[in-house]
């Protein structure tokens, strides 16, 4: 939970909107049952707003669901490996607010995602099984409710970025691009390997 930070989004959401306003945040989350003293906390920040927690796991059809009917996909990571849910997110033109950190900043660029300031912080104690002496990012929680509610506000900059997104997924990201990297990585490697014998 740590990790991912869904205490964050939270925050943002709050920060973002009213209680009047017509807005409403859906947290999905998976295995629950793991953490139950975090999901606790999870449910005490989400009381009495407009928030829909889901904490099971869901097959491909329901999470693509899920995605199709959202407006924008929120992602306040300290760190993030690929990011699928948010190429999957970008690849259907959903606008995607997310850390400006890590793995998903080989596609989440300027123009095609809305990143959010963070700060590099230790890891710390307590969070295995990730080093305590490691970095990750801590996002602004302000600047990520300036970036949603200007979202909510502005329909045509969420249609123009989800066009770019969609873009720039399908163009960067498909089989054929990715499979061309690898071949090229692969030859070079089988290269070096004849030099080096």
């Amino acid at each position: 939970m740590a990790r991912k930070n869904p205490l964050a989004a939270v925050a943002a959401f709050r920060k973002a909107f009213a209680p009047g306003d017509d807005a409403s945040l859906v947290l999905k989350v998976s295995h629950a049952e793991a953490a139950p003293a975090a999901i606790a906390e999870l449910r005490a920040a989400c009381s009495g707003a407009r928030i829909t927690l889901i904490d099971r796991v869901m097959d491909r059809g329901e999470l693509a669901s899920l995605i199709h009917h959202a407006d924008v996909i929120l992602s306040l990571h300290r760190s993030e490996g690929f990011g699928l849910t948010l190429a999957e997110a970008m690849s259907v033109g959903k606008t995607v607010i997310c850390t400006g950190y890590s793995g998903n900043m080989d596609f989440t660029l300027p123009g095609s995602a809305l990143l959010v300031d963070y700060s590099l912080v230790p890891v710390g104690e307590g969070n295995e099984p990730y080093d305590a002496a490691a970095v990750w990012a801590e996002p602004d929680v302000e600047h990520a409710a300036a970036l949603l509610r200007q979202a909510w506000m502005e329909p045509a900059m969420r249609a123009r970025i989800g066009a770019e997104a969609r873009s720039r997924v399908r163009r960067e990201l498909s089989p054929e691009t990715v499979g061309g990297m690898m071949k090229r990585r692969l030859q070079a490697l089988h290269r070096r390997f004849d030099r080096e014998q």
